[in-house]
């Protein structure tokens, strides 16, 4: 049967191996395990979503409260909304560096052990921030540590153990792990601003960071045991690693369906990282209370989990490109509330469900249509890319709507601006072919 990004179809068993055509046998190849593994369940791998769920959560500390910090550090320090959210510019762009090097090396070395060390300096970094946010150039070096271990958490490191120990359940499997990111912007918004209250936001950085690595560190070291541990792909050398169903990292790099995949994630990736980190000021900006703003920054968390769940469980029946189309339009409605708000609570929570919606499943329709579309041979490293522009998008998204607010004192711009960013998302998706472009036996 011809792989498609829609549905078990692409899992069914065939009689003839045919060129553009393969079998749930030579899937289950594919991780080296016997046909026994279809029996699998969620629950045979719970600790390792469990993990990957969490990991994902902590890894997105510094997205998730920033906004948070703003208005205390700019008080304080007198700094600018540009200046302080230069951090998460940084991190994009080391991201962007660094994401096929690190795809590459989880590819070659497992997934465990670049989590472990991204865990540390991720954990280290974010506590540090306490003493960059002093002067300029160390508030910019320690973001520089926070960047190194983001690399080294982002969701294709989580992402490519999920995809390599789910085959039939692949879609809701990633689905429940990417909910971290849900999770943590439920959750740690709140969260973060008792702290603040009670403690100060110097001290709270170290608090979330070394918590987070108390948290974290045993989970990776005793439960995130990555592909190679478990004798999935003991790929060492060239002809056992061709084995694995895939396209080559030549053939992925030129297709156009995988720069077209990529393309639509940083479109995608701009406006809705500018509309998670900014969302607060965006909302108290037109009358919201501040409190008030956190919590619905939590109700897009929450919108964030039901939709990354919803969005698996489509992704396993149906067309990719579908679901994706719809993915990426959800944001504009919230947009577009936002532009003529009428300050009340209700129209409030229904831009963060938009936003909280779009943002959950993004990155489970990217992870989900690389792993269709070209295999599992070299996943780590072409969903690094990919991850490279996603945090690309997501580093320069805030910044560009900081800029737009310094220069124009409200956020109404890079509100305006988001709208056809996402939409051009959305067709790139939905203009992808139906068949996957390789062939299992081809290398």
């Amino acid at each position: 049967m011809t792989i498609t990004p829609s549905g078990r179809k692409d899992l069914m068993p065939t009689k003839t191996p045919a060129a553009s055509t393969f079998s749930q046998r030579t899937l289950l190849s594919e991780t080296g395990l016997s046909t026994s593994a279809r029996d699998e369940t969620l629950r045979s791998g719970a600790m390792l979503l469990a993990t990957s769920l969490i990991g994902l959560l902590i890894s997105q500390l510094h997205t998730n409260t920033l906004g948070l910090f703003m208005e205390p550090i700019s008080q304080d320090l007198g700094w600018s909304r540009t200046q302080i959210s230069l951090g998460i510019t940084i991190v994009s762009v080391i991201s962007v560096a660094m994401a096929p090097i690190i795809g590459h090396l989880v590819d070659s070395v497992g997934a465990r052990v670049i989590a472990l060390i991204g865990s540390c300096v991720y954990c280290a970094g974010f506590a540090l921030l306490t003493l960059g946010a002093s002067t300029p150039l160390s508030w910019v070096l320690c973001w520089g540590v926070v960047s190194l271990g983001t690399v080294c958490m982002k969701p294709n490191v989580w992402a490519t153990t999920v995809a390599g120990r789910f085959r039939t359940r692949r879609g809701i499997a990633m689905a429940i792990a990417f909910c971290g990111t849900g999770v943590g912007i439920a959750f740690v918004p709140t969260l973060t601003m008792k702290l603040i209250a009670v403690f100060g936001w110097r001290a709270t950085f170290p608090i979330l960071g070394i918590g987070s690595a108390v948290i974290l560190l045993p989970l990776v070291f005793f439960f995130f045991r990555d592909a190679s541990d478990l004798g999935r792909a003991k790929a060492k050398t060239k002809s056992e690693r061709a084995a694995i169903p895939g396209i080559s990292i030549r053939g992925g790099l030129r297709s156009a369906a995988y720069w077209q995949i990529t393309l639509a994630a940083l479109l995608a990736t701009l406006p809705l990282g500018a509309l998670i980190v900014d969302l607060v000021p965006m909302l108290t900006e037109r009358g919201i209370g501040r409190s008030e703003a956190a919590m619905l920054v939590g109700c897009a968390g929450l919108a964030s989990i039901v939709a990354r769940l919803c969005c698996g469980a489509l992704l396993d029946r149906a067309d990719i490109r579908l679901i994706g189309a719809m993915t990426f339009l959800l944001p504009i409605v919230g947009c577009l509330m936002l532009l003529p708000f009428d300050q009340s609570l209700v129209s409030a929570v229904i831009v963060a469900i938009c936003v909280g919606a779009g943002l959950g499943a993004e990155i489970d329709v990217i992870a989900y249509a690389i792993a269709s579309y070209f295999g599992m041979r070299h996943y780590g490293l072409l969903f690094g890319i990919a991850m490279g522009t996603i945090s690309f998008g997501a580093g320069v998204g805030p910044l560009i709507a900081s800029m737009l607010y310094d220069q124009h004192q409200t956020y109404q711009f890079a509100i305006m601006s988001c709208i056809p960013a996402l939409f051009a998302g959305a067709m790139l998706l939905l203009l992808l072919p139906a068949k996957a472009p390789f062939r299992p036996n081809r290398h």
